[in-house]
């Protein structure tokens, strides 16, 4: 109860610190386009104290804590950084309307998540029930023992594509690597290869972030069987974390992902390391994110870092700027763009169709000029659905998040628990980050080969077997 009271009495203080602090935003931004967006920090703090006294089902599960920090992030913060930098961002807006428009719908999105995050139950499964009750991820559907064999025969598979196909090497670089983390993965453009080595790096890629994580879940368990000491998993985690750094692509964010992921795992298999594993890798990752964004910023100093924040911020958590850059795009032929954005799904697909295709996020980067950008999932659903079910699709992975969370929970074995860490992070993290194009392209190469090998996964790797040790 005393927790609960110092939540609200957080959140409250915090709520109104916001709407005090917009007065400085007003008065910024009066001679620009973006002369309201004052109004996106002040709604938000006042939506915050609306919803204060839901914090603790709002902030129960991890995957609630991340949707809600991002979103003030998003909100709150990186307006208020805007200023440093005299709005100068990676896309031009010149419509004062657009802009209050979609500091409109990102309020309404804001609201209607909030509702949602608000309305999730604690889940209570018995070790009983927990038996009895199968998800989707957890049945089998080969009983004989083969999982052993296949994770074998796939690292191996990977390690040979890795040595045989220089292209595959090249894609990746050591976060330790300055020079790497400046120019990751910026050597390799597959359309630009041949399609044998094209489909090789796109293999290649798929079975590296399969094994990197399953094998990463494997050695864990393993090692559990034999220690429950928690000085023993928190220094298998360190590890295991050192030796995936080494591995970044482009996806500079998918590190974080892999931290995260481990965090979580360690904590479900040694559970008396939460409080150091949560303190330590939280800080680890916090250093890291303001690490990396210096770097590959370029920056000679903190001062120019600081100024600058904001504009890294909207690009990464793509917010007003995105949001109006999605206003005005023409829907001309949905089913058209529909169908581009779920073959821009499909792994391999110009190799099997060779169909070229414009989807919506082309499309919203070529409307702006800009190329690169991310199309925020706010504006994704709003071309969809119109104004009044634009927060359909944040909504959906809101409760995607928490669903997740909760199968977690109640996870069967060490590789369906970490299946569902996977659904959760990438849920929680796109609805902001990234849009429902990604999430999808991310399911078919990442999490969709991750649901099939759970199928096969033999009794030896389920937690009840912990018990016995």
């Amino acid at each position: 109860m005393k927790k609960g009271l110092v939540e609200k009495v957080v959140i409250l203080t915090i709520a109104i610190g916001i709407i005090l602090e917009t007065v400085i935003l007003s008065n910024s931004a009066s001679n620009t386009v973006y002369q309201y967006l004052f109004l996106l920090p002040l709604l938000h703090g006042i939506i915050m104290f609306l919803f204060f006294t839901k914090s603790r089902l709002m902030l129960k599960y991890p995957a609630q804590k991340i949707i809600y920090i991002l979103y003030f992030l998003r909100n709150v913060v990186t307006p208020l950084l805007l200023m440093k930098n005299k709005y100068n961002l990676g896309i031009i807006i010149t419509s004062k309307s657009d802009v209050n428009f979609s500091i409109f719908l990102m309020i309404y999105e804001t609201f209607m998540v909030f509702l949602t995050l608000s309305q999730s139950k604690k889940i209570r499964i018995s070790m009983k029930k927990r038996k009895k009750k199968n998800y989707f991820i957890d049945r089998k559907i080969i009983k004989q023992k083969t999982f052993n064999y296949l994770l074998a025969t796939l690292t191996l598979f990977t390690l040979m594509l890795w040595l045989v196909v220089p292209e595959l090497r090249k894609s990746y670089g050591s976060l330790f690597d300055l020079t790497n983390l400046i120019q990751v993965a910026n050597n390799v453009v597959k359309d630009d290869l041949v399609t044998s080595s094209r489909i090789m790096v796109t293999i290649g890629g798929m079975l590296l972030t399969f094994c990197r994580i399953f094998v990463s879940l494997w050695l864990l368990y393993k090692i559990r069987i034999h220690s429950d000491n928690a000085k023993v998993g928190i220094l298998a985690a360190l590890i295991i974390s050192l030796i995936q750094m080494c591995f970044i692509g482009a996806q500079l964010m998918f590190a974080f992902y892999i931290l995260l992921f481990v965090l979580f795992t360690t904590i479900k298999l040694w559970p008396n390391s939460k409080k150091f594993m949560f303190t330590f890798f939280g800080t680890i990752i916090f250093i890291a994110l303001i690490f990396v964004m210096f770097i590959k910023g370029g920056f000679n100093s903190l001062d120019d870092f600081s100024r600058s924040l904001g504009g890294y911020l909207q690009a990464y958590l793509p917010g007003i700027t995105n949001v109006a850059g999605t206003v005005h795009i023409e829907r001309i032929d949905l089913f058209k763009t529909i169908f581009s954005d779920i073959y821009t799904m499909i792994p391999f697909r110009n190799t099997i169709f060779g169909l070229q295709v414009v989807n919506l996020s082309d499309m919203f980067n070529q409307y702006n000029h800009v190329a690169g950008q991310i199309m925020p999932l706010i504006g994704e659903s709003y071309h969809y659905f119109g104004v009044l079910f634009a927060p359909i699709l944040p909504v959906l992975f809101v409760k995607g998040a928490i669903w997740a969370n909760k199968r977690m929970i109640t996870a069967k074995h060490i590789f369906s628990f970490g299946t569902y860490t996977m659904f959760m992070l990438y849920f929680s993290s796109m609805i902001i980050c990234k849009n429902l194009i990604l999430f999808g392209s991310t399911f078919t190469s990442i999490l969709l080969p991750m649901i099939i090998m759970c199928k096969l996964v033999d009794d030896e790797y389920y937690f009840e077997n912990l018990v016995k040790h």
